[in-house]
């Protein structure tokens, strides 16, 4: 089901463009179709249309990191992220154009202004240099293993096969590294999704990664018994990322995030995609 959800997650099917070359201030509707709603599709989202009032902000995000972003059947982006985005430009009146490339360039993207805003389920003030909104979200990072698995503790995982989505932040490889003892047991997969199948698959012992995309697995896959081992992961916080110094379009976010937060949006996006 997942794996149906993300499609075609790699697929270079909204290269930059035309749109990447587009200088900041610069309106596009270039997503109005290709963002918009399939009724067919179980994670259809009615989106709004383009307001030709308002400015449009291009958004760059990576779709392998469901449910926070990731691809629909019909190849759209969509998730827990992209949903709260729009909703807050819809608070705040400005319109938002999609594009998915790789996170590994966001900050290339956003320091040339090919981009303004990315979305990625960065974490605040560690994975680029950026200004930062407020916190979306807490986050920490777990090893999760089958129910039967022999492995209790993060001392049980050395010289064990973890795996992780490839294009994680270079923190979290490094943990896998620190965690197995070695590189060589380190597992890269294509997508979370993808990391998860190999623990399933007896191709991996564990895999790493946020504990609420962890959580949101299991909320869909109750068939699959997880169980977490804690690794002493600091706490940490999730944001939306702008260009350093772009300080007006970082209070248009948090005010818009504070104003969803307070109208029940938040929370009702939040059960939608991690089912608490």
């Amino acid at each position: 089901m997942i794996l149906k959800r993300i499609g075609v997650c790699l697929t270079v099917c909204l290269l930059l463009g035309a749109c990447n070359d587009a200088p900041p201030e610069v309106a596009s509707t270039a997503s109005a179709s290709a963002s918009a709603a399939r009724p067919d599709d179980e994670f259809a989202v009615e989106r709004p249309p383009v307001n030709p009032k308002w400015p449009t902000y291009l958004v760059g995000t990576e779709t392998t990191y469901a449910p926070f972003e990731f691809r629909d059947s019909q190849g759209n982006p969509v998730g827990f992220e992209i949903d709260l985005l729009y909703a807050i430009a819809q608070n705040q009146q400005f319109n938002i154009t999609i594009l998915p490339n790789k996170r590994k360039d966001a900050q290339h993207y956003l320091d040339t202004g090919r981009h303004h805003i990315w979305v990625s389920a960065f974490q605040i003030g560690v994975d680029i240099d950026a200004d930062y909104t407020d916190s979306l979200m807490d986050f920490y990072r777990v090893v999760a293993v089958l129910e039967h698995s022999p492995l209790k503790t993060a001392a049980d995982l050395k010289q064990k096969i973890i795996a992780v989505n490839k294009n994680s932040s270079q923190e979290t490889l490094n943990k896998a590294v620190t965690l197995t003892g070695t590189p060589d047991k380190v597992s890269h997969s294509e997508t979370f999704v993808l990391a998860i199948h190999a623990v399933q698959g007896d191709k991996a012992d564990g895999v790493l990664g946020d504990v609420n995309m962890l959580r949101a697995y299991d909320k869909d896959h109750a068939e699959v018994k997880f169980r977490y081992i804690t690794i002493n992961d600091p706490v940490g916080h999730i944001g939306f990322a702008v260009k350093k110094g772009n300080k007006e379009l970082q209070r248009k976010l948090n005010q818009g995030l504070s104003a969803v937060k307070a109208n029940g949006t938040y929370d009702a996006l939040v059960k939608k995609w991690f089912g608490h």
